[in-house]
């Protein structure tokens, strides 16, 4: 707790504030002057030793006699309370949702909103004392008064000091631990102090409660486990490029390890993103379909289309530079399908030539299953070119073009190692070219597994 800001929430004030309420509300019963009796109030007051506060109730005189009855509360002891002591560097943690609220109407719904981490440090338990006196100016008053006391504390009171449900110290027990029913000796002679006083000593056992820890959680699908000082705010090494403020360096990390909120997969196939089982399926272990919006919800509420989903396609978990990021919301028709807008900022730019389709040059030609050729047709090929119908010699993942009444050969796939991106217009998709494989596979499209994509609330 070394080097805590300053902070106060005046838990002291609200413990006095609430034994003083216990005492409040008292009546006593007199009569009037045609013997009809009537009830009176009883005034609580805090009992401080202030010189201004007891001129006024003087009416700045030494002459002026105190009016009573009333009711004076003070706090007579502190202490250090021992035997409640447990564990002093403790913390509890809790998971806690916020209520959504409709950004129409502006009422709660029966659905989680935000979700928070709140850490409990753990209080500090004390001793308080209270000593109540009754002031009164005859025996009636005084026994009326601790009538309707002293049935209340058989021999305690529980009370509540907050209505926060995290507050884990808000009920606490008023104690009654001793009685002096009178300040008053037998007089000797004529003289008497008119004043009686019955005092009341108390015991609440209390906690002193440092500040919790609140941490709101956007990252869901994705943690990194940490091991080192978790308190050092990530730092940027020369060179690094964060993105959108989120980035870890190697020096901040001894060691980690990715983990994916149960195991999910995603299916990304154009604006379409669906939510598979560890095993590839769309349904869980019972046969249900997957829902996103049951797993998303348990996390925090989503912002449509301002919560994002960033798919990865390296192995370097501190590269951002090559995610494809979008935003998304829930599809209307499809509970395991999210709708996904892709950032046109972080798709890659192709290098080559738009192509026409992808086609299979042993079943269609030219006017057999394809348009008749003009200038400009680019296919990418699914298979070896045979015969003569096109008038080249082509093979599979290479791309022809026609121009000048001719097919020409303008991308050779055979022992290509370059890095290659290209948009098939039949399809609307972006494809790359892997040399590993041979041929060009989906640039965003296909499934994602666990570790690979996260979402961003």
């Amino acid at each position: 707790m070394s080097g805590l800001d300053f902070w106060w929430d005046g838990q002291l004030r609200r413990y006095v504030l609430q034994v003083s309420a216990i005492f409040t509300g008292f009546k006593y019963q007199s009569l009037d002057s045609n013997g009809n009796t009537y009830l009176t109030g009883v005034p609580v007051m805090w009992a401080a030793a202030d010189r201004q506060v007891s001129a006024i109730l003087r009416n700045n005189s030494e002459n002026a006699a105190l009016s009573v009855p009333k009711i004076s509360i003070w706090v007579s002891g502190l202490d250090i309370d021992d035997d409640r002591r447990r564990v002093p560097t403790g913390v509890d943690s809790l998971q806690v949702y916020e209520r959504d609220i409709d950004p129409i109407t502006n009422q709660y719904t029966g659905k989680p909103g935000n979700r928070y981490t709140v850490e409990r440090m753990m209080p500090v338990p004390y001793k308080m004392k209270f000593q109540v006196d009754i002031w009164t100016s005859n025996k009636l008053q005084k026994d009326q008064l601790l009538e309707q006391i002293l049935v209340l504390f058989n021999p305690s009171l529980d009370i509540q000091t907050s209505t926060n449900p995290l507050d884990w110290t808000a009920i606490t027990t008023l104690r009654l631990t001793s009685i002096s029913y009178s300040s008053q000796t037998i007089p000797i002679g004529t003289s008497s102090d008119e004043i009686d006083i019955a005092s009341l000593d108390f015991e609440l056992p209390i906690y002193i409660n440092p500040p919790a820890k609140i941490k709101k959680e956007n990252i869901i699908n994705q943690i990194i486990a940490n091991i080192g000082d978790m308190d050092l705010a990530p730092k940027l090494d020369k060179g690094d490029v964060p993105i959108n403020n989120l980035f870890w360096s190697d020096k901040d990390l001894y060691s980690r390890q990715i983990i994916t909120i149960g195991d999910y997969c995603v299916d990304v196939n154009g604006k379409e993103i669906t939510l598979l089982s560890k095993g590839g399926t769309e349904y869980d272990k019972d046969g249900n379909i997957l829902n996103w919006q049951k797993l998303l919800e348990q996390y925090g509420k989503i912002r449509p289309s301002v919560s994002q989903l960033r798919l990865k396609v390296n192995n370097n978990l501190d590269d951002y530079s090559a995610d494809y990021v979008g935003t998304f919301q829930y599809h209307p028709l499809k509970q395991n399908v999210l709708i996904w807008t892709i950032d046109i900022d972080t798709l890659k730019p192709n290098n080559l030539p738009n192509i026409t389709a992808i086609v299979n040059p042993s079943k269609v030609s030219p006017g057999f299953g394809l348009p008749l050729a003009v200038n400009g047709q680019r296919y990418l090929l699914s298979g070896d070119v045979t015969g003569d119908i096109w008038g080249v010699k082509a093979y599979k993942g290479d791309i022809i073009e026609f121009h000048s009444n001719q097919w020409f050969r303008t991308f050779i796939a055979e022992g290509n190692t370059g890095s290659f991106y290209v948009t098939n217009n039949y399809t609307g998709q972006q494809l790359k070219w892997d040399s590993l494989q041979g041929e060009f596979i989906l640039a965003i499209d296909g499934i994602y597994y666990p570790g690979f994509w996260r979402i961003f609330i």
